[in-house]
């Protein structure tokens, strides 16, 4: 009985006694290779590790991961962007175990980063607009940065330029769909390149008449210029007077600019047109209307005097020329005491009950029309006050 109770032979094998404990397999580093990393790209591989009591802890004892690279603790991946091509980085990680005295193992691995190819990785450029500034950016993936942009068939619109950074940028000259290829080279020694075939398609903005319907107001016997302005279509334009007529004296050239000297006074109403360098062209129409006048003067020269005994004064200030309404305005000196202007049409009257003192008040009065823009003319008067003998 007592050969029992130590052990218990079945079929010729020994059981022993119950177990007093568990078992734990040894520690240790599984993975013995991993995978080459292409510099610039995104990297991640995993270590893994077997035996020992779990979670585990990962680090590097020795060496160095390539630069950009990072080993996590808690999973053993490694993960992140080589920045360092052509180059193999070796390095000893250490994977700990989560026992009370925990348990470690070793392992010799390596990361060779390679050189992926540079590549354009813009497929499609916005459109533009003729007339309009255009910027848009090429980019690139691979290679050895940074990168050299150069066109090396077909060309660009008219007006825009590719710029070694790689911006296509400028004012498009022309409506239409340009075809070309670009190439990219890196900053390897030797360099590598990459090509890809792209297009810009110009889109022609519809064509207006950009000048107000009031032109600035002409004046008889004085020489006169605008420039009437358009948008959109394809330049240069070509303008004319399709209907109605130009005052006398002035007239419109091709280029838009209206100008010469008025000879009558009077407002005209004309239409003018805007054709643009297509073929076949694009029009735009617009109503112009135009105020010729004379001159802006104040024609008073003198005021008669006043006499303190006799107290009330009445006198006026006239205009002519310019544009109707007008304003009226003292802008120095005074007049005398008790007497106001207030205008009145082409005319402002000064008046009131004098009580000034005996003397000569002088000052300056200023006319301003409603011309576009307005003009103003000014005049120095005076007024004597005596005292009746």
């Amino acid at each position: 009985m007592a050969g029992l109770m130590a052990a218990v032979s079945v079929c010729g094998v020994i059981l022993a006694g119950p177990a007093l404990g568990k078992t734990i397999s040894p520690l240790g580093v599984v993975t013995t290779y991993l995978p080459a990393a292409a510099g610039g790209s995104a990297y991640s591989a995993q270590l893994a590790a077997t035996g020992g009591t779990k979670p585990y802890t990962w680090s590097i004892s020795a060496g160095s991961l390539p630069a950009g690279l990072t080993l996590h603790p808690a999973t053993g991946a490694i993960t992140g962007k080589p920045v360092t091509p052509s180059e193999t980085a070796g390095f000893t990680v250490e994977v700990t175990d989560s026992e009370a005295a925990p348990a470690s193992a070793t392992a010799s691995e390596s990361i060779t980063v390679t050189t992926a190819p540079p590549a354009v990785s813009t497929t499609s450029l916005p459109a533009a607009t003729a007339g309009a500034p255009y910027s848009a950016a090429l980019a690139a993936t691979g290679g050895i940065t940074p990168y050299t942009w150069s066109l090396s068939g077909g060309s660009l619109p008219a007006g825009l330029t590719l710029h070694p950074g790689g911006t296509i940028s400028g004012t498009p000259k022309a409506g239409g769909t340009a075809g070309f290829t670009v190439e990219v080279a890196d900053s390897a020694s030797p360099f590598e390149t990459a090509i890809a075939s792209l297009s810009i398609t110009v889109n022609v903005a519809s064509l207006v008449v950009t000048t107000a319907s009031n032109l600035p107001t002409a004046y008889t016997s004085t020489p006169y210029s605008v420039k009437l302005g358009a948008a959109g279509g394809t330049t240069p334009y070509t303008w004319s007077v399709t209907s109605g007529s130009l005052p006398a004296g002035l007239k419109l050239h091709s280029n838009g600019t209206l100008s010469g000297t008025p000879s009558a006074t009077g407002t005209a109403t004309f239409t003018v047109q805007a054709a643009d360098a297509e073929n076949p062209a694009a029009t735009a129409a617009a109503s112009l209307t135009l105020t010729v006048a004379a001159p802006l003067t104040i024609t008073t020269t003198s005021l008669p005097g006043a006499s303190e005994l006799l107290g009330g004064y009445q006198a006026y200030v006239d205009a002519a020329g310019g544009v109707g309404p007008y304003t009226w305005s003292i802008i120095s000196g005074s007049l005398p005491p008790d007497l106001a202007m207030e205008g009145q049409g082409s005319s402002a009257e000064i008046a009131g009950v004098l009580s000034a003192s005996p003397g000569v008040y002088s000052f300056v009065v200023k006319v301003t029309d409603s011309a576009n823009p307005a003009e103003s003319a000014t005049a120095d008067l005076s007024i004597t006050v005596t005292v009746l003998p």
